[in-house]
């Protein structure tokens, strides 16, 4: 069980500030957010071959919103349960099968009814799934599974608002199946300098969210649709020290979720899933251990990671051109084609160090003021670096201490908001019922 308060201000873009626009620092925006959550799980073998586990969650944000146009509030509540059952119908041949649960009710000041009154978006997920795991001699082992996702949302009022009015909408039951396979062949089985070549195919979905529903005069829309599949290589050198991978991945994107606008010959409503993208890459990662043997053994670990990703926006459903602002072909927003990552660990006893952190290239965005309207820039690219220690003084007992941006650079992770400068933090971690 938990519960977290984050009471911060909205200051605004004081950053970057590509048109203009920004007119000062906001002084009364604020935001104060209350979150509570709590879950509860277990395990119970019925038999040698079969387990059984079970999860329940729960989790309640509420917050209050101050602004310069006045005071609102937004509430969230979830409830998941999950069963799953594990067989092992044979040495080679392992199942799993349950299902999920997610109730969810969200609501704000702005999602309003017919009488203008605040009113609930309610939803039901309900998901049943099933996965086999089949591997020979160790050595190639294939997974295939299926997921079943009932989506269920209740009748929601209409809103006569005068800026974003919402017809009544009946109550709606959506059914998605997405399948998923991936295979794994060692093609040298050696445990110290084995390869490994794998890939794999699935498909997977994103239901629209409260305000996506609120905001719309489409009763009919639908989950955001994504297909992804990857291949790779893996090779383990110098008897496990080295670990050397490639990965090659594709990504598509289809039922996108956008304002209609000026493609009337795609949608008559003022949202609608027309929308499609897509994304492709490479990703290289080095793994590399060893023990240095110094006045006590240390133990050090180094893995170096790099991304190549092209992006696409692509044509509207029945149409040439991509949403506004973009043209068909433009990066999708805040993915970087060069992205690099590198972590390092020492281990001597009670004491364990790290340096980590990373950069990428630079990443197209939207005008921070304005956002779409204000048109499309590209924020720089940038590297930033974090370092940190702790000491083991008993068991559960850690003393530790980190700093994060270590070379205090300027940068921007998302355009016109600066990232904070160097700091650190030092404090006592205690683990209870270790």
């Amino acid at each position: 069980m938990s519960f977290s308060r984050d009471d911060r201000g909205f200051p605004g873009a004081f950053g970057s500030n590509p048109i203009g626009v920004f007119s000062g620092i906001d002084e009364v925006s604020r935001g104060d957010y209350d979150r509570w959550a709590a879950s509860l799980s277990g395990a119970l073998p019925v038999n040698e071959r079969v387990r059984t586990q079970a999860q329940l969650g729960f989790s309640r944000t509420a917050g209050e919103f101050t602004s310069p146009f006045g005071l609102s509030e937004s509430t969230s509540r979830r409830l998941h349960a999950r069963l799953q059952a594990d067989v092992a119908l044979a040495p080679a041949l392992d199942i799993s099968a349950g299902f999920d649960m997610l109730t969810e009710r969200a609501g704000s000041t702005y999602i309003t009814g017919s009488t203008f009154a605040p009113v609930p978006i309610e939803r039901l997920v309900a998901g049943y799934f099933a996965e086999a795991r089949w591997n020979t001699r160790q050595r190639l082992f294939v997974t295939a599974g299926l997921r079943l996702d009932d989506i269920r949302r209740a009748a929601l009022e209409s809103s006569p608002d005068a800026f974003s009015p919402r017809p009544a909408m009946p109550s709606e039951s959506i059914v998605s199946v997405n399948p998923k396979v991936s295979a794994a062949w060692f093609v040298r089985p050696d445990a110290g300098n084995h390869t490994k070549v794998r890939a794999s195919i699935g498909t997977g979905i994103r239901p629209p969210d409260g305000f996506e529903i609120a905001f719309t005069d489409n009763p009919g829309l639908k989950p955001e649709r994504s297909i992804s599949a990857e291949a790779g290589i893996e090779q383990a050198l110098l008897a496990g020290r080295v670990l050397v991978e490639a990965t090659g991945f594709a990504n598509e994107y289809d039922d996108l979720i956008v304002a209609v606008g000026s493609f009337a010959e795609s949608s008559r409503y003022r949202t609608d899933n027309i929308s499609n993208a897509r994304a492709r890459g490479l990703e290289l990662a080095g793994t590399a251990r060893t023990r240095l043997h110094a006045l006590a053994p240390i133990d050090v670990e180094a893995r170096v990671g790099y991304t190549l990703v092209g992006t696409a926006i692509l044509a509207v459903d029945q149409g040439r051109a991509a949403p506004p602002p973009f043209s068909v072909g433009d990066p999708l927003l805040r993915r970087p084609r060069h992205q690099l990552s590198l972590d390092f660990t020492a281990q001597s006893g009670p004491l364990t160090a790290y340096f980590r952190g990373g950069g990428r290239g630079r990443a197209l965005d939207v005008e921070p003021n304005y956002g779409t309207f204000g048109g499309l820039f590209y924020s720089n690219g940038y590297s930033a670096w974090n370092a940190g220690a702790s000491w083991r003084l008993a068991s559960g007992i850690d003393l530790f201490g980190r700093i994060t941006n270590l070379f205090d650079r300027t940068y921007e992770e998302a355009l016109g908001f600066p990232a904070h400068g160097r700091g650190a933090v030092a404090g006592l971690r205690v683990a209870a019922g270790r």
